[in-house]
């Protein structure tokens, strides 16, 4: 599924975005509140 709104387009993941998340996770000021891992107990 795709959403696609004026601001904002989501799509499934793809292999080839992992090169982009590393770029931003791995800018201190973005990284660690982007690719926090979230867990509920």
């Amino acid at each position: 599924m795709i959403l696609n709104a004026n601001r904002i387009y989501l799509r499934p993941w793809e292999e080839e975005d992992a090169r982009e998340l590393y770029k931003y996770a791995s800018n201190p000021n973005i990284g660690p509140s982007a690719v926090r891992a979230k867990t509920s107990r």
